[in-house]
């Protein structure tokens, strides 16, 4: 199994730092701010605003710091792997068969399901530069990152095509292109 999470290739320290800043400077000057808004519209509605402020700005970091997606691809079909527990070889099993394609939305290990794709059930895997002829398919998105620069599946389900947008970084792209080259050339 490869596991790619988008959320690691970000460069955050400048973000992290920036953020840090912002939340600090919002807590030094929260009773001035109390203060300036109960003039204006009174000290309950004053107390309320900053609430909702600050319970906005951690909805924010959340959403743009801590969720993030997670694409799992099942290239190898289990194997054997040496464990020091034991001293010796073991049968690895997967919970999936070869070839699916999963997504997962959430924070940190634990993540919500997104997209199940099973290999038989993909057609494409199309580069940011080759999406235009699939431009016409339902799609989901599966990125947090730009539209432009993402890689489109294109798979069939139920007689249909559809697709999902995601950032793969280069393995687990190439995992993807390598089964789908090799069931295209497997006798039928």
């Amino acid at each position: 199994m490869y596991e790619h999470d988008q959320g690691e290739k970000r460069n955050s320290s400048i973000v992290d730092i920036i953020l840090v800043i912002g939340l600090l400077i919002l807590i030094m000057f929260a009773g001035q701010l109390v203060s300036a808004l109960s003039n204006a519209i009174g000290d309950v509605w004053a107390r309320v605003a900053l609430i909702a402020v600050v319970i906005i700005a951690a909805g924010l970091v959340y959403l743009y710091r801590l969720d993030r997606y997670r694409y799992m691809f099942y290239h190898q079909d289990g194997g054997q792997i040496y464990d020091e527990r034991f001293g010796e070889m073991v049968d690895v099993v997967y919970d999936e068969p070869y070839g699916t394609f999963i997504v997962k939305r959430g924070v940190a290990d634990k993540g919500k399901e997104k997209l199940r794709i099973a290999l038989d059930e993909m057609v494409a895997l199309a580069p940011p530069e080759g999406k235009a002829e699939y431009c016409a398919l339902p799609t989901m998105r599966c990125t947090k990152g730009f539209a432009k620069s993402a890689h489109l599946l294109v798979y069939e389900r139920d007689g249909e095509r559809r697709a999902v947008l995601f950032h793969p970084d280069g393995i687990l792209a190439g995992h993807i292109e390598a089964k789908l080259r090799e069931r295209a050339q497997a006798p039928e």
